[in-house]
């Protein structure tokens, strides 16, 4: 691998997020980073507000911001002009139904 092959944090976060379908997930919010394994373990995504209810996810208390999902790396396809996910929304919402996953759930 490259330098010119690497991807800076800055060119990730902001960046939308959308489904294989793609349907419009969210905006990425941050990167976890795991430092004893030193890796990226995923992404935070700030959700649409119709990808949250697809997903079942709620506002933060008091309703002021937009629901937020830990989306770990095994999810995640591509990242270029934007990222891409793999499955659909509605594997999403199964996933983190049946317990997360490879989905990290809401952030802590």
């Amino acid at each position: 691998m490259t330098m010119e092959n690497l991807i800076r944090s800055q060119d990730i976060i902001g960046k939308t997020v959308v489904d294989e379908e793609g349907r419009r997930v969210g905006t990425v919010e941050d990167i976890n980073f795991d430092p004893q394994a030193w890796h990226v373990d995923g992404i935070l995504v700030t959700l649409e507000d119709e990808a949250a209810e697809a997903l079942g996810e709620k506002r933060p208390m008091l309703g002021m911001g937009k629901a937020q999902l830990n989306i770990r790396t095994p999810r995640i396809n591509n990242a270029g002009d934007f990222v891409l996910l793999k499955g659909t929304l509605r594997d999403m919402a199964r996933a983190l139904h049946e317990g997360g996953g490879q989905y990290g759930g809401p952030p802590r």
